[in-house]
């Protein structure tokens, strides 16, 4: 109660709230002393001291030890009841997958906006080992592009960006309300990936070739973009909400809060 306190007083008013995986070395959750079991939990705690916007996370394809879609439902609405306001999926590299969830959770009476979550592939061994873990498909086609590029990592990242992105643009084409980007702490490919669909920060931070001037592709692409919205006065109305997690795997660490001492710059204080 004590940690919540802190981060009401120092003005965070959004956080996203997650149980946690287990240990690297176990297969069963153990909560922190005096910590949640469940994500659920946690959001009712949260919520019981203030009033905070709670994001909480689900599954398209069913966390390992969901019984099935409906039981991952199920627990989201559990989430739901206790407070949380928006949902952010695990990665998924099939947008039917998505698209599937969603329309199932409507039906089930869930509400909340569910937002996308996609991690562009930076190398072949990480990406079949996350996938593996959280139970997320790997489409033939993007796998045999990978494997085909392997000893070439940068080719590998190419083609990771490439995907989501198209991943992307069929996701809010279907009526996404926006997209989470896990990027394992590379920030290249999220700069790429949102320079067609938010303002961008300096162009060479996203290149990625050099075009026949000498300058990188991506980066003579960003910079017209740029211009064009400067010319109109800003970026597009209804561009898509973007949230960024770079974290070095996506499991999360246990269920529990620190107190924030009022100084982390990068909290959402929304």
């Amino acid at each position: 109660d004590a940690v919540a306190d802190d981060y009401w007083n120092c003005g965070v008013r959004h956080i996203v709230a997650l149980r946690g995986d287990p240990p690297a070395d176990g297969d069963r959750y153990i909560p922190h002393a005096g910590g949640y079991a469940y994500a659920s939990d946690l959001v009712a705690g949260l919520k019981a001291r203030h009033d905070f916007e709670i994001s909480v996370a689900t599954n398209p394809e069913g966390h390992p030890q969901s019984a099935s879609l409906d039981d991952e439902i199920d627990n989201l609405k559990r989430k739901i009841d206790a407070g949380a306001t928006r949902a952010i999926t695990q990665f998924f590299f099939d947008n039917r997958a998505y698209l599937r969830f969603v329309d199932r959770a409507r039906k089930a009476g869930v509400n909340i906006p569910i937002v996308p979550g996609i991690m562009p592939v930076n190398a072949v061994k990480q990406v079949q080992q996350f996938s593996s873990k959280m139970g997320a498909t790997l489409p033939a086609a993007l796998l045999k592009r990978l494997e085909l590029a392997a000893e070439n990592p940068e080719v590998v990242e190419i083609i990771g960006i490439d995907w989501a992105l198209t991943q992307i643009r069929g996701l809010l084409a279907h009526g996404a309300p926006g997209y989470h980007l896990y990027i394992l702490n590379r920030a290249r490919g999220a700069l790429a990936l949102t320079a067609g669909f938010a303002p961008v920060a300096p162009a060479q931070f996203f290149a990625l070739g050099a075009g026949r001037t000498g300058r990188p592709r991506v980066e003579a692409a960003a910079d017209r973009r740029h211009r064009a919205r400067r010319r109109r006065g800003g970026h597009r109305v209804g561009e898509p909400g973007l949230s960024i997690t770079s974290v070095d795997a996506p499991a999360t660490r246990p269920a529990r809060l620190r107190s924030p001492g009022c100084t982390t710059a990068s909290t959402d204080r929304r």
